[in-house]
């Protein structure tokens, strides 16, 4: 005859099932081991609750905290990467990604400073101003006509006129690239402020006979971006994550010409890419925010020589060659970027004025 004890123990439960996965798991554990949760009935205390979010919040913090310490020693992100610590620190991706929108954010704010723009506003009060002075002008012969001449009413006249007037810039030097002309297709073009400021682009190219598709389309974005440079730029920088991703991306293709012999694949070269500019952005980020303390040539020099010096010092650290075949190969990538950076600065440009 069984025992009570016997008779509970064959209805205890040998297994249990994941609430999110709903993966069979073995009564004692605590985690799934497919999906990786902490086994839960569906309820959450207030406890729970806080000790989850301090748990996240603190993990996150101490991961970003460790990441950015380890940036800043040259090669060491990529060799914990690839050792396979990538638990405890934040993945090279979203490390890029986080400091791009912090120093185009930056960027951004600082545009209109940084990039010494006009107002779009006080142009277009410059245009409003050149056709009030085109007023008075027309103003001025009219009364010259219709009163007896006299030298002191043009004396007169001549001076109330003159402080009535507004000082403005009255044309803009303006070219674009006409397609259908043999030999030199570049086209100087001037047009009045009023012109680019307040009338419609579209009568201003009919009154100059310019019909051409290619070409009307060049003028009315040269407009475009005359009129509100303010938006042009931030519109730019708005795809300039992607031209620093193109470069990122060519350059650990260099990387991996230039190291051929170490055999490694071709995502090593990409997570130390991705790193390197990560650091470039950081500093980028730093610049722009002492840019008001600093001389703007001391920044941007102390910036290029830091980032020079990491790069070198990083490919030291992780693909661990000598010296001198590092400062070889440090030349050929700083020539190749600068060549990288232009061409995917140019496309950037073109693709933006395209767009805007």
């Amino acid at each position: 005859m069984l025992k009570p004890a016997s008779i509970i123990m064959d209805f205890v439960p040998s297994e249990k099932h994941c609430r999110n996965c709903n993966q069979v798991m073995p009564i004692k554990a605590k985690y799934c081991l497919d999906c990786g949760q902490k086994y839960t009935t569906g309820k959450v205390s207030l406890w729970q609750f806080i000790v989850d979010l301090s748990d996240a919040i603190f993990d996150i913090d101490s991961k970003t905290i460790r990441s950015i310490k380890g940036l800043f020693i040259p090669g060491r992100l990529t060799t914990e990467y690839f050792k396979g610590r990538h638990v405890d620190f934040v993945k090279p991706l979203r490390l890029f990604i986080f400091w791009g929108i912090v120093a185009f954010a930056l960027l951004a704010y600082r545009s209109e400073k940084f990039f010494n723009l006009p107002s779009a506003q006080k142009s277009i009060d410059a245009a409003y101003s050149l056709r009030y002075n085109a007023h008075l002008d027309t103003v001025s012969a009219q009364l010259r006509k219709e009163m007896r001449w006299n030298r002191n009413n043009d004396r007169l006249l001549d001076s109330i006129f003159a402080r009535m007037s507004v000082n403005t810039l009255d044309s803009f030097e303006l070219g674009y690239f006409n397609l259908t002309k043999s030999g030199d297709p570049f086209e100087p073009l001037k047009l009045s402020t009023a012109n680019v400021y307040l009338d419609d682009p579209d009568k201003v190219l009919d009154q100059l006979g310019i019909n051409d598709f290619s070409s009307r389309f060049q003028l009315k974005q040269i407009i475009r971006m005359t009129r509100d440079p303010d938006n042009f730029i931030q519109f730019i920088i708005g795809k300039l994550t992607w031209m620093v991703l193109l470069t990122l991306v060519m350059f650990a293709l260099v990387l991996k010409i230039i190291y051929i012999r170490n055999k490694r694949y071709y995502v090593e070269h990409l997570v130390f890419s991705l790193h390197c500019h990560t650091f470039l952005l950081v500093m980028a980020a730093l610049g722009l925010l002492i840019y008001d303390n600093v001389s703007p040539a001391w920044v941007l020099s102390l910036t290029q020589i830091a980032i020079i010096l990491y790069f070198f010092l990083a490919m030291k650290g992780y693909y661990g060659q000598s010296w001198g075949k590092t400062l070889a190969k440090m030349i050929i990538l700083f020539f190749s970027y600068i060549f990288m950076a232009s061409m995917a600065l140019v496309i950037t440009l073109f693709i933006g004025a395209l767009l805007f």
